[in-house]
């Protein structure tokens, strides 16, 4: 397979660079793509900034420098719902919708882009093979560092109520968004960073988002390997 692996931040997919066989550096304006083989797979690596319209741009970008690719992954990490997740643990989606997006004034439901769904899914056939390496579940997706806890837990309440909903970033749904529309098998794998709303999350994160990072790209290269 010709696989597309794209984070937020470099830091997020460093540990794969060094990794790469028969690596080749594509540059594209302000943007740089290592490709190669990794595992068992053809990859391009690059990291396309923080954020939703960044996600877009580097997506966008991907499909129209890179022909045939068979599979998009979101990689990076994720700040995690309490009692659902640990600090390290990895997150899988299956399902993904947006936090803070609300167009409800207009009949559409809350998270829902107007003519585009609520809820976008990670591609079946790649979760069936994966979802051993992480904890399958929901991921919501919002243009802010998440540190209140019962801010989210109404999020969730209110508009999310009965969904396994794992943790909050702010890419993974835009990554979902733009595969959906370009027609592109997509899946988001996240390390945990931090939990949302405990005493010292920012430090904690501050702390741990290094070693979430190299989490992350160890348990992806296992996956393509295996």
């Amino acid at each position: 397979m010709k696989i597309a692996i794209i984070s937020a931040m470099e830091k997020e997919v460093t540990e794969l660079f060094e990794k790469i066989q028969n690596l080749e550096i594509v540059k594209y304006k302000n943007y740089e793509f290592k490709t190669g083989i990794l595992g068992k797979h053809e990859v391009i690596v690059t990291n396309g900034g923080i954020g939703k319209t960044n996600t877009g741009i580097i997506v966008a970008l991907m499909d129209s420098l890179f022909k045939g690719i068979d599979l998009i992954i979101n990689l990076g990490i994720s700040g995690g719902v309490k009692g659902k997740v640990n600090p390290g643990e990895v997150v899988i989606s299956e399902k993904l919708s947006y936090s803070d997006f609300d167009a409800t004034a207009f009949d559409y439901e809350f998270g829902q882009v107007p003519r585009l769904p609520k809820y976008y899914y990670g591609d079946k056939a790649i979760l069936e093979k994966i979802k051993l390496f992480g904890k399958v579940g929901m991921i919501l997706t919002g243009d802010k560092f998440v540190t209140d806890e019962s801010s989210t837990n109404e999020i969730i309440e209110k508009h999310f109520k009965g969904e396994n909903v794992l943790c909050f970033d702010m890419e993974s749904t835009a990554f979902a968004q733009s595969a959906y529309v370009l027609g592109l098998p997509f899946v988001a794998v996240r390390a945990i960073s931090d939990i949302i709303g405990v005493s010292g999350q920012v430090d904690n994160y501050t702390d741990y988002n290094l070693i979430a990072c190299k989490k992350a790209c160890a348990l992806m290269e296992e996956i393509l390997n295996k």
